[in-house]
């Protein structure tokens, strides 16, 4: 199978050192009966000699092919196939870069197989179809010049690293696939398919192959080895080009589905898939379905060929001409490859092993996106509570704004109620007093002007004279209040209704009479110029009372100092 076909790439070894003796070793036996002691080593090839009885006649199995060798096991003995150093030496693997491949998948990885078969053949030239990115270039290279030197006809549309030509050796290089790349070119001893696996291509390159043969003449069909001839590529298509092929040269296919052993059908999303490297026959079999299918209607065309199955490895088919000389050797050397039960189910259990591990991979994977899809939730929902925490946040400080501007209000406004009762409490306070004064009546300075203009009116009504023949008079800046003598008077106890009162000589405060004045200059006796009282001070006016009348108490002659 191509690296394209797992998915995965094989390194490009260096120079390959193979030696003669490992290209031509031959099955060594051992007897089941010798348990200890090394094994016999091979003997050395001898020439071949002519055809034996039979040669020549059709072949029904293998088995009869395998017994018509001089040299097959004899009873009790087990055939046994030994690589040389050099073959056994070399690893793909270690030599890649990297990790080595979890699947072997590439026809290098069938070397111990093939390579014998290729210098048993003797062949000097060779048609490689599928280059495995050098890889399997290198080994031909290294073969060819082992043997003396030949000519190697590389045919892929990327061959990777191909050795510089020389010593011998000739190297043509070809960026196409299939029966294109042998259009033209003269047919070789060898053919090693490794191309496109499926059946359209197997079979235009088969067809190619014997166009060339009988072309130039040549009596025995090369030897041809096959790669993908087991599963799953047996009997289903595989597809990394199918715009070079006819829509009748195609089966239904999908670049999305997988094949896996348990169902003929490909199963999208599971399996064993290309992941966009190649495409999927839908179903498993049918005509004109697989490499397998491809080579054995070939052969089927073709009497004197035989087809030979290896099944590790994808598989790996062999074509060989009956009536060619190295066809014995070629039958001694597969003997135990062929129908071996054990590589059978090794291969099974390698499948198994591999596909399940795909789905384990499949699995991880569908975790890990949903793992991934939860965690693109998570951070949406991440994302939106952020909004909405910071939209909370913006609205807890617009709110507190509002809050902190409502406060300042109410703080105003409960400070003016606050001060406003103090304010209503002081102006009651003030109208109290001032109502209580009111009705308390007159200053002490008008009810003392009130007495004086009293007694005045009084003694102008007796007659009364000061003792310059005149009316009493008052000390300059002095006036008298007008009382009820005058017009003026009463319209002031108009005004003023106590007044009109105490003119009258109603009410405790101002009675007529010496007792009552006495008594009352006796009640306020702060109005006397001794200063004890609480009022204004009042002098006694000497010169314009006489002293009888100033002792009488008269309130009258008592004056605001000027």
């Amino acid at each position: 199978m191509s690296d394209t076909a797992t998915g995965g790439a094989v390194g490009e070894p260096g120079g390959l050192p193979i030696s003669p003796s490992a290209l031509s070793a031959r099955p060594y036996v051992r007897s089941a009966t010798a348990r200890t002691g090394a094994p016999t080593p091979p003997a050395p090839d001898q020439p071949a000699g002519p055809p034996g009885p039979g040669e020549g006649a059709l072949r029904a199995s293998f088995a009869d092919l395998a017994s018509a060798s001089p040299r097959g096991p004899a009873a009790g003995e087990l055939a046994v196939y030994s690589g040389g150093p050099g073959l056994v030496a070399y690893d793909p693997a270690a030599a890649a870069k990297g990790e080595p491949p979890l699947l072997l998948r590439s026809v290098v990885d069938l070397r111990e197989v093939w390579l014998p078969l290729l210098a048993a053949a003797t062949v000097r030239s060779i048609s490689l179809l599928g280059t495995e990115r050098g890889a399997t270039t290198a080994l031909l290279v290294e073969l060819l010049r082992s043997s003396g030197g030949g000519r190697l006809l590389v045919a892929d549309p990327e061959p990777g690293r191909v050795p510089p030509a020389g010593r011998g050796l000739d190297i043509q290089v070809v960026r196409d696939r299939g029966a294109a790349a042998l259009d033209g070119h003269t047919p070789t001893d060898a053919y090693l398919v490794d191309a496109d696996a499926n059946y359209a291509t197997v079979l235009g390159t088969l067809g190619a192959i014997d166009d060339a043969v009988q072309e130039f003449g040549r009596t025995t069909f090369p030897l041809v080895v096959v790669h993908d001839v087991g599963w799953p590529t047996g009997r289903r298509d595989q597809y990394t080009a199918p715009d070079r092929l006819t829509d009748a040269d195609l089966q239904p296919h999908s670049w999305d589905a997988g094949v896996t052993l348990a169902s003929p059908d490909a199963v999208v999303g599971r399996g064993l898939r290309g992941d966009g490297a190649f495409a999927w026959a839908l179903a498993e079999g049918g005509p004109r379905n697989g490499v397998r299918t491809a080579v054995e209607e070939f052969v089927a065309g073709h009497p004197e060929l035989r087809f030979f199955t290896v099944a590790p490895v994808f598989g790996l088919g062999i074509v060989v001409d009956r009536r060619a000389p190295y066809a014995a050797r070629i039958a001694e050397l597969l003997a135990p490859w062929v129908a071996n039960p054990l590589l059978v189910r090794l291969e099974r259990n390698r499948l198994d092993l591999y596909l399940r591990v795909v789905a384990l991979r499949d699995e991880a994977l569908a975790l890990a996106r949903l793992h991934h899809a939860e965690l693109e939730r998570l951070e949406v929902e991440r994302l939106r509570l952020v909004a909405a925490d910071m939209e909370k946040t913006d609205r807890i400080a617009e709110l507190e704004r509002a809050l902190a501007a409502e406060r300042a209000a109410t703080a105003d406004a409960l400070n003016a109620r606050l001060e406003e009762p103090r304010l209503v409490a002081a102006a009651r306070s003030a109208d109290s007093k001032l109502r209580a004064r009111l009705r308390r009546g007159p200053s002490r300075l008008e009810q003392a002007r009130a007495r004086f203009a009293e007694e005045e009116r009084r003694r102008r009504e007796a007659g009364e004279t000061d003792a310059t023949g005149g009316p009493l008079a008052l000390p300059p800046g002095e006036t008298a209040s007008p009382g009820r003598g005058g017009a003026a008077g009463r319209a002031g106890d108009a005004r003023r209704p106590w007044r009109r009162a105490a003119g009258r000589g109603g009410g405790n405060r101002f009675r007529r009479g010496a007792h009552g004045v006495a008594g009352g200059a006796r009640r306020r006796g702060r109005g006397l110029p001794d200063g004890r009282g609480r009022g204004p001070c009042l002098e006694r006016l000497h010169a314009a009372v006489p002293d009888g009348a100033g002792r009488a108490g008269d309130p009258g002659r008592c004056v605001r100092r000027g």
